[in-house]
């Protein structure tokens, strides 16, 4: 219940934010590149490796429009965090730790982004 309600409130703060013409979501984003912001929220307690409660939120820097996904962290067999993974529909969002983000349809890569960390 606690993970629902924080979902809403994400969802909705998103949207009030979109809807300010004085939206800045560098203040608020992990990740961006030239085309978008995104932010990672990891829902799970401090220094849980894995965590199948992370969402994504994506920000195209031109037209506003967003993207909101639910997935979670990936780890190798030693448990060494190497990223996160989100989907949607038949497609899928991977970000690695180096700092690349992937997103594939049907398991084919079909866009592959340089990220850097948000100025804070």
């Amino acid at each position: 219940m606690v993970i629902f309600k924080n979902i809403l409130l994400l969802l909705f703060f998103s949207t009030y934010l979109l809807a300010q013409d004085s939206f800045t979501p560098l203040e608020q984003c992990t990740y961006e590149n030239e085309k978008f912001w995104i932010k990672i929220l990891n829902l799970c307690p401090e220094g849980n490796i894995t965590c199948d409660k992370v969402i994504y939120v994506g920000v195209n820097k031109d037209s506003g429009k967003y993207i909101i996904l639910n997935g979670k962290s990936i780890s190798d067999v030693n448990m060494n965090f190497k990223g996160y993974v989100f989907k949607n529909g038949i497609y899928e969002y991977n970000i690695f730790k180096n700092n690349v983000l992937y997103i594939s349809k049907n398991k084919q890569i079909i866009q592959e982004y340089r990220l850097k960390l948000c100025e804070r």
